[in-house]
């Protein structure tokens, strides 16, 4: 018995203090990380201001007859976005393209009393938008911005056509889960762990210069404000309005997605059944980063009606 508790003791201590290695060598890998971006175009941003909340946005194309807003996924931001569009001739595409920070993610805001619910980010990012005095646009939601896309849709007839990239389940209904406020600082906010994640979205592994940008900025995000959006949860779910959105639809997937399977496309294509659809090929979750040319492609076709 004495021996079982001298291994069990040490096993612990062992465990504890790997864990401790690896937290202390995560948090001065990504302080170093932070140091070495500070003057890069992750800082080159703007903002403004709706309900005391100060939303972040990048202006990708300034100039165009028509404008396009993208939204991004859960623990995406809108610098995901900005060499998207660096293949496009910018005069045949003629639309301006303006990319969002949902509350919580990115450059904006991250308050604890903020309801983070898909719906109240769909209402804020809708007035971020009027305050940006755009009249009308064309939408495209990623993933879990493409939830929110859709609830800007119904909510909004300045919402002209929808464009889904690997959207999620439109019932992916949740309960309420408070989970421990260290699993978050130990997972999301971990440099291995956000690496390991990172990579199992593309097809791929993509270069370390675009994973580095979306770790420091997921590395800001407050334990707490993780929590909440496990906690923070809608009651009602695209499926139950999607009758309601009559409005051009593109919804596309990368082929080899394993976090919103292409499977899930069919399902979409029943409940919109006048829109379009296409996979992206060689892609995962990610087809913007894996696929630009491909999804741009996509893009101009659906925007400009070819």
């Amino acid at each position: 018995m004495k021996r079982l508790r001298s291994i069990l003791k040490w096993t612990l201590i062992t465990i504890f203090g790997f864990l401790f290695v690896g937290f202390t060598a995560s948090e001065i890998t990504i302080a170093l990380l932070r140091h070495q971006a500070s003057d890069t175009d992750l800082y080159d941003y703007q903002t403004v201001t709706v309900d005391d909340l100060d939303i972040a946005y990048r202006t990708l194309i300034p100039e165009g007859d028509q404008t396009l807003i993208i939204v991004h996924g859960f623990l995406g931001s809108s610098y995901e976005y900005v060499d998207l569009f660096d293949g496009v001739d910018v005069e045949t595409f003629n639309t301006r393209v303006i990319a969002l920070d949902t509350p919580g993610f990115g450059m904006s805001d991250k308050p604890e009393d903020y309801l983070y619910t898909n719906q109240n980010h769909a209402e804020t990012l809708l007035k971020a938008i009027e305050a940006l005095e755009i009249d009308s646009y064309i939408l495209l939601g990623h993933s879990l911005g493409g939830e929110i896309a859709q609830r800007m849709a119904h909510e909004s007839a300045a919402v002209e056509k929808l464009f889904l990239l690997d959207p999620v389940a439109p019932d992916a209904e949740m309960d309420p889960v408070r989970i421990p406020r260290p699993f978050y600082t130990v997972l999301f906010k971990n440099y291995w762990f956000q690496r390991l994640g990172f990579n199992s979205a593309p097809v791929d592994p993509l270069p370390k210069d675009i994973f580095r940008p979306a770790l420091i900025q997921n590395h800001q995000i407050p334990s707490r404000i993780l929590q909440k959006f496990s906690e923070d949860v809608d009651s009602e779910f695209p499926v139950d309005f999607v009758s309601e959105i009559t409005i051009p639809i593109f919804i596309t997937y990368g082929e080899f997605d394993t976090w919103t399977p292409p499977e899930l496309l069919d399902v979409y294509l029943e409940l919109y059944p006048h829109a379009e659809s296409a996979f992206i090929e060689d892609a995962g979750h990610l087809p913007y980063l894996e696929q630009p040319e491909k999804t741009t492609f996509l893009i101009e076709n659906f925007i400009n009606n070819e």
